[in-house]
């Protein structure tokens, strides 16, 4: 809904998918990858591996969830990717 009202639908595409069996098939290059997956650090480290090399050259890897507390590893392993 938030971008039917910015006019931006026609320019996306929603993958609902295993995002490692996704991301591993394809050879599309996108603009913006938004990671919302399991929040252990095995998970998300593989899964931003797998995501980095489907990005453009300008693209943008997003998520959520940017945490370390109790089970959870996200926080970890985005600072490992991206120590920049």
């Amino acid at each position: 809904r938030n971008l039917e009202a910015l006019g931006l639908v026609e320019n996306v595409t929603f993958v609902k998918s295993d995002a490692d069996a996704f991301l591993h098939a394809c050879e599309q290059q996108f603009d913006l990858i938004y990671i919302d997956t399991s929040h252990d650090y095995d998970t998300t480290r593989n899964t931003i591996q797998a995501a980095l090399p489907r990005l453009k050259k300008t693209g943008i890897l997003a998520g959520d969830d940017f945490s370390n507390q109790e089970t959870w590893g996200v926080e970890k392993a985005v600072r490992e990717a991206c120590p920049t």
